[in-house]
This record gives structure tokens, C-alpha cells and sequence, in this order.
């Protein structure tokens, strides 16, 4: 199903959106979900923590806020069900564990870390830098700069 499609036909969550989410029984992250008009599809879409974190970086680096911008733009408005739905979009991101994603921005020059949380459609930015701080970190379990 193509839910990404879907979404122009959709209303904010209501009542038949709750009935259909008991139903269903998936959590929902009711702030950006999004139901069918007949109540028998449920959708979210990604909530993205942390914005602050990509402004203050961009206004270190200038040349980034539009990539950065984008990408926000891009993931705020995605359905990521899994691994496979984010790669689809970002062909060169690179999955690590914890649910953890690496994207590349502005052509590999800096490197964003998020961890998203797919079932209740969250992602957490973790960490937003050049590629050589990136190096210096372990993008798997902390997002520090040693």
C-alpha cells in the first residue's frame, strides 16, 4: 500500500481513529496520526525530537541549513515502518543497532545520527557533525564527542 499517497485524503485523529487504534492495538503517536476517513486505516507520521540540535549546528555552519532543513522537512512528513522504509528514501543511509540510522548530509561532508523508535514513529536526533567529528564517536551507543 502506498500510504505516503493516502495521506492528502486523511483528517487528524478523531473518534474513528481511536476505535480504530483499539482494533488495530498498534501505539500511535497521537499528535501526528492520521486515520482514513472511514476510520479503517491508521497512520503516523514521524515526530522528530530535538530540532534544536539541528539549529544550533547549522548556524556553526551556514552551508548546511538548507540540507538540514530538507531532511527535517523530508523525515517529519515520513511513514518509517522499518529499516527497509528508511532506506528506500536514503539510499546511503547506513543502518547501525539500536534502531540507530546514519544519514549523510550535504554530500558526506556531515553526518547525522538518529535513533528512531518506529512503532511509535519518534525520532531521536542524536547527533549532528562534520565527518571528522563523526569519527570520533560512537555512533552506536553514545553520540559524545571525545
Amino acid at each position: 500500500m502506498e500510504d505516503e499517497a493516502l495521506l492528502p485524503s486523511l483528517v487528524k485523529v478523531g473518534l474513528l481513529c481511536l476505535v480504530a487504534e483499539r482494533h488495530i492495538g498498534e501505539p500511535l503517536a497521537r499528535r501526528n496520526s492520521f486515520c482514513s476517513q472511514n476510520g479503517s486505516a491508521v497512520y503516523s507520521v514521524m515526530r522528530i525530537t530535538a530540532r534544536r540540535t539541528l539549529r544550533e549546528f547549522w548556524e556553526r555552519h551556514p552551508e548546511t541549513e538548507q540540507t538540514l532543513r530538507a531532511w527535517y522537512h523530508d523525515a517529519q512528513g515520513a511513514i518509517w515502518k522499518s529499516p527497509a522504509d528508511v532506506k528506500r528514501k536514503y539510499a546511503n543511509a547506513s543502518i547501525l543497532g539500536q534502531n540507530r540510522v546514519v544519514f549523510n548530509i550535504k554530500g558526506n561532508r556531515c553526518r547525522l545520527v538518529a535513533a528512531i523508535n518506529y512503532a511509535y514513529q519518534i525520532c531521536y536526533i542524536r547527533f549532528v557533525g562534520t565527518h571528522e567529528e563523526y569519527d570520533r564517536i560512537n555512533a552506536e551507543h553514545r553520540c559524545k564527542i571525545r
